[in-house]
């Protein structure tokens, strides 16, 4: 009988050793998903600095037709 439960506690240990590294996991899904979000932001913030760009630009080149216009 004590061999049956010296038989059950190592297989028990090896189980909560092998199911053991999901904190691990949690932890680089985290810093993955903390990572894309930081790539989206920059690429968003890249996209809307180029469209003010682009609105500047043809602000600019409204404004200078309408001073033709004007001549």
């Amino acid at each position: 009988m004590k061999n049956l439960f010296a038989i059950v506690a190592l297989v028990g240990m090896f189980a909560l050793v092998s199911c053991g590294g999901s904190k691990k996991d949690d932890e680089k899904a985290k810093q993955d998903s903390l990572k894309k979000d930081s790539l989206m932001k920059d690429s968003l913030m890249k996209d809307s600095i180029k469209k003010a760009e682009e609105l500047a630009a043809d602000t600019m080149n409204a404004d200078s037709v309408k001073a033709e216009e004007k001549k």
